[in-house]
């Protein structure tokens, strides 16, 4: 488990890519990753270079609080935070990279758009990746305008999955979302 601390934080996204699978969520403030063990040092220094002091510590994941789960549609933080705000990122490799890019829909071709990040990411310039959103806060402020913006409630089914949506590192999302 690391704690993450922005000092001068630039290409965070870049540096979450580089390590595999892991799960970020910010909680009274604080932003935190799980890795996988293996990974752990590999993302520590990857982060160092971006600028985010990773610090080792012993705190076990957070539980669900008893608040209402809402799945999140973007990456846009929230002012106030929810109670409990998780971030589930996995880097896309190459081949399905460049195959979710360059996918043909139905009577069209991949536009320049498509090809131009399909060739950034061939050279290395920028990575692809995928990110599912949960957060609970209280059904009071998941009525508010701002949160449905971002969030949408789970009413039904509490074990829905959040349906997995894709971001370039280049543009930093993730990060604006770890470090608002």
């Amino acid at each position: 488990m690391l704690r993450l601390e922005a000092i001068a934080a630039r290409d965070v996204d870049r540096a979450l890519a580089a390590a595999g699978p892991l799960v970020l969520w910010r909680d009274g403030g604080g932003t935190f990753a799980e890795v996988a063990q293996e990974d752990e040092s590999t993302l520590s220094r990857s982060l160092a270079f971006a600028g985010v002091r990773a610090t080792h510590v012993d705190v076990p994941p957070p539980a669900a609080p008893a608040l209402t789960q809402a799945i999140g549609i973007t990456l846009a933080p929230l002012s106030p935070p929810a109670a409990l705000d998780m971030v589930r990122v996995r880097p896309l490799d190459l081949g399905e990279a460049t195959a979710r890019l360059l996918r043909r829909r139905i009577g069209r071709r991949a536009g320049p758009r498509q090809r131009d990040r399909c060739l950034a990411i061939l050279r290395g310039q920028d990575r692809m990746i995928g990110w599912q959103r949960r957060a609970w806060a209280p059904v009071v402020a998941l009525r508010d305008e701002r949160f449905r913006a971002v969030l949408r409630p789970v009413l039904f089914d509490q074990g829905a999955t959040p349906p997995e949506r894709l971001v370039f590192a280049a543009e930093g999302e993730i990060a604006r979302w770890a470090f608002p």
